[in-house]
């Protein structure tokens, strides 16, 4: 699987900076408004929080690239920390309550009472990781966590129009390859990490692809239609590992060996779906959608 081939180099302009940082500021405004929702209503709606937890992954993908961590050893950016752990309270919410709904709709009879106590028991938790989003929404407002997020950026060393070119095609680059790996050693060994591995790479990646498309003027709108499935067939998968862990985890009880042999197949169906989708050679090649050197023809 080859990288995709190299854009060619158009005339970079000052309209990139200022183009990234009016991203910076809209991904800040939209997060500040999520995060009052988390804050101070008593549940806030699925679409707020998916929102949420996507302006905080771009603002995060933004600061990375604009305050990159010092090379040669370990390092620890503040900021950094306080964007991902609070995306990670916003993810917790988001899967019990996916969790939730995949049981809701899960029908028969077999597992019957056991769904019934697993739905309370995530309820509980959900609650719970709300009160903890919650606290932390109130926390990082106080401490204008998203200002600082400009702050930040605003004031550091941008580079100049072709510099910035550069280091935002470096980026994507890596994030690229690192897909390109994960998907390799995922059809290889198609482990449940494997592939949740290939699922937060492809994500990342695609994030970081949308913001350079965004900043740079080429197209990020038009996302290859079998890279959209096969990205959200990952999400699926995850959604069933993730109940699958849960229902693991329930002490003994009547019918849970069925329940769990059920959701075995389920989860097999959904696996097998997973690699034929990612044998295609359609998929591997919308790959190359990730650098910025896919043509027009190359998307769907």
């Amino acid at each position: 699987m080859k990288a995709g081939p190299r854009m060619p180099r158009s005339r970079p302009t000052a309209r990139e900076a200022t183009a990234l940082r009016a991203d910076i500021a809209r991904s800040a405004r939209s997060a500040e408004s999520g995060l009052r929702a988390c804050a101070y209503r008593s549940a806030p709606d699925p679409e707020t929080l998916h929102r949420l937890h996507r302006d905080l992954r771009e603002l995060r993908v933004t600061h990375r690239l604009l305050l990159p961590l010092p090379s040669g050893g370990p390092a620890e950016d503040v900021t950094d920390r306080r964007l991902q752990r609070l995306a990670g309270l916003v993810g917790e919410v988001r899967d019990r309550d996916v969790a939730i709904d995949i049981l809701l709709r899960s029908g028969g009879d077999v597992g019957g009472q056991l769904r019934h106590s697993l739905q309370a028991r995530l309820r509980r938790e959900g609650q719970i990781g709300r009160e903890l989003l919650r606290a932390g929404a109130r926390v990082e407002l106080d401490r204008h966590l998203l200002q600082t997020v400009i702050r930040d950026v605003s004031g550091a060393a941008v580079p100049g129009p072709a510099q910035l070119r550069h280091e935002m095609e470096s980026a994507l680059t890596q994030h690229h390859a690192r897909v390109v790996r994960a998907f390799r050693r995922g059809l290889r060994k198609p482990s449940t990490r494997r592939l949740h591995r290939l699922r937060i790479a492809l994500r990342n990646a695609r994030a970081l692809r949308v913001l350079v498309g965004k900043v740079t003027g080429h197209p990020a709108n038009s996302v290859p239609g079998d890279l959209d499935k096969l990205q959200r067939a990952l999400g699926r998968l995850h959604d069933l590992d993730m109940v699958s862990e849960r229902i693991a985890s329930l002490p003994s009880g009547e019918n849970l060996d069925r329940w769990e042999r059920q959701w075995r197949r389920t989860r097999k169906t959904e696996r097998i779906r997973v690699l034929a989708r990612m044998q295609r050679k359609r998929t591997r090649k919308s790959l190359d959608w990730l650098t910025v050197g896919s043509s027009p023809k190359e998307r769907t």
